[in-house]
């Protein structure tokens, strides 16, 4: 669990990190992806600004986490229904 967070925190911050990390997630186990749900939703629920300062464009910490998910979702499957429930 710790380390899943700690991974999202990086994913957020260096977008250059996704798309390892995602296949590095190969070798993650099935509880892994029980619970990386609950991590990107504890991360979407944090009060941080969604949209840049300018008002036009989405904040880049959403924007990577984004990304993180599609890469996530296009590589492997997972129930992704408590996150679209979410919004």
């Amino acid at each position: 669990l710790i380390v899943l967070q700690l991974m999202i925190t990086r994913l957020i911050a260096f977008k250059n990190m996704i798309e390892p990390s995602v296949d590095a997630m190969k070798f993650l186990g099935k509880l892994a992806f029980d619970i990386l749900p609950f991590i990107i939703l504890q991360e979407l629920v944090v009060d941080k600004q969604k949209i840049k300062e300018d008002g036009t464009s989405v904040a880049s910490w959403l924007e990577n986490l984004a990304e993180f998910v599609g890469y996530l979702a296009k590589k492997f499957s997972f129930d992704m229904q408590s996150i679209f429930d979410y919004y």
